[in-house]
């Protein structure tokens, strides 16, 4: 299993996406994808690599409300 911090952004269309309300979790699992899944209010909408190499997986709804989730592995 491997251990990650993830830094969770709650985005909100009245607030933008300039201006999340943050939360960090220490998460251990083997797939992000599949923790994601089981554990976040919306579904799926994209899966990506920022520029440190860190996942970056965003949930969303048709409401433009979404919430972005970053996988840094230590």
């Amino acid at each position: 299993m491997k251990n990650f911090e993830v830094m969770l952004e709650d985005i909100n269309p009245c607030g933008g996406p300039d201006r999340p309300r943050k939360e960090f979790l220490d998460v251990s699992c083997d797939d992000p994808r599949v923790w994601v899944e089981q554990n976040a209010r919306y579904p799926i909408t994209e899966c990506n690599l920022n520029a440190d190499g860190d996942l970056v997986i965003t949930t969303g709804d048709v409401m433009g409300l979404a919430v972005r989730y970053t996988f840094s592995e230590y």
